[in-house]
């Protein structure tokens, strides 16, 4: 368990007990349903290590087995409920994510953005993202776009779309990314 781990497990302790908490246990059941509760413990180094209380076992499991794409996942929604009125910065999103799971991933940073005020900008290199986003963003009442960034006469233009854009263009395979 590294440092970055140890500010997660103090990040959870101010959410602990709190709705916050549930959000992340629901946020964590997008990988594994039988998730019923998390903590922190200590481990042989005294760092901190995430466990989790699996449905129908009896010892907790290190979430650390569970793969990379669970873990991602805690960081981001944990990242996401420490930024309550603010701005949250997730650069490529789709590290550690297998693809199915994308979007359930999306609809819950657009519904926690929305009841915590952040406002979101998250980085991609991958089409499976995209899709993944405007699925949610079409259905959402979200103001979402995306920007594409690109290189003109020694400056950045930004290229906006816009959710209908955004659907479009996924569908139709034009680089957006």
């Amino acid at each position: 368990m590294s440092e970055p781990d140890d500010f997660l497990s103090q990040i959870w302790g101010q959410i602990a007990l709190s709705e916050k908490e549930q959000y992340l246990i629901d946020g964590l059941k997008i990988i594994d349903d039988n998730i019923e509760r998390l903590a922190f413990i200590d481990d042989t180094s005294n760092r901190k290590k995430a466990i989790v209380k699996l449905r129908e076992t009896k010892q907790p499991v290190s979430l650390n087995t569970m793969g990379d794409g669970i873990n991602h996942i805690l960081r981001t929604l944990l990242a996401l409920v420490h930024c309550e009125n603010a701005y949250l910065f997730i650069d490529e999103f789709a590290t550690g994510l297998h693809w199915s799971v994308q979007a359930a991933l999306w609809k819950m940073i657009f519904q926690l953005s929305d009841k915590l005020n952040i406002q979101i900008f998250a980085t991609t290199h991958s089409l499976d993202t995209l899709w993944a986003f405007q699925e949610i963003a079409k259905n959402d009442d979200t103001d979402a776009a995306v920007i594409k960034l690109l290189p003109k006469k020694n400056k950045i233009k930004a290229v906006n779309f816009k959710t209908q854009d955004i659907m479009i263009a996924v569908e139709q395979n034009i680089e957006v990314r």
